[in-house]
């Protein structure tokens, strides 16, 4: 099931369900990429190639998607940021498992070292010394993975085939360019939400607007209700006006 802007194609048949929350963007703050990233929930063994194939196969306001990659100007602010926001984000189940694209070929030497990213680019040790390795899956796991337990989350890695059934999907990320036609985090913190909705009522009411924003939400040429009706509508997943 697809509730938003982002396409799904691939490999859909392997899986019992797919669900996908609404993509959010890291626009501001320390570290902010200008990339958006999605949850994408699924039922099911999963394969980290499965879900790597998955992600490529989606689209976000005609833009592919991949695997998440930490390589913004601070991959550490980034691997937090997507923490809280993404991986963490309700509603979810209090135990999840979620792929994304790092990958470590052979398990010789320092288990934090040799790491790459889907792209070929190697993943800094300052980044795989935070992940927690060789722990839940133990030796030999050599497959990025978010570990979302008991409302934590840990980067660390996985066996590729999901010998255990427990990978609950995986982050897909789309490049800055990927701007929404109707951007709903219209008070540009990096997260659409309520926020969002309380910031549109108040500037339609005659308020202050300091982000600059077109209160004409919907495009009617009018600034009022149904200008926030559609965009509560966005934020939960409808298309854009």
């Amino acid at each position: 099931m697809v509730r938003h802007g982002a396409a799904i194609s691939g490999v859909l048949c392997v899986l019992a369900g797919v669900a996908t929350a609404q993509p959010v963007q890291f626009a501001s703050g320390p570290g902010a990429t200008g990339k958006w990233y999605e949850r994408v929930f699924t039922t099911g063994q999963l394969s980290w190639d499965q879900a790597q194939s998955l992600a490529s196969g989606m689209t976000f306001n005609g833009t592919p998607g991949r695997l998440l990659v930490l390589d913004g100007p601070d991959p550490l602010a980034e691997e937090l940021w997507v923490r809280d926001n993404v991986v963490l984000a309700a509603p979810r189940p209090a135990t999840s498992l979620y792929w994304f694209g790092a990958r470590r070929f052979g398990t010789a030497g320092v288990p934090q070292q040799n790491w790459v990213w889907t792209t070929g680019a190697s993943v800094p040790t300052s980044v795989t010394q935070t992940w927690v390795i060789d722990y839940f899956e133990g030796p030999n796991a050599t497959y990025g993975a978010v570990f979302a337990v008991n409302y934590s989350a840990d980067y660390g890695d996985y066996r590729v085939d999901d010998p255990a059934f427990r990978m609950g999907g995986f982050i897909v990320e789309f490049p800055a360019s990927s701007t929404s036609p109707c951007d709903p985090d219209v008070n540009q913190d990096g997260v659409a939400d309520q926020g969002d909705v309380d910031y549109l009522i108040n500037v339609i009411a005659g308020g202050e607007n300091p982000t600059g924003i077109d209160a004409d939400f919907n495009q009617d040429g009018v600034a009022d209700q149904g200008d926030i009706d559609a965009l509560i509508n966005v934020i939960a997943g409808g298309a854009c006006p």
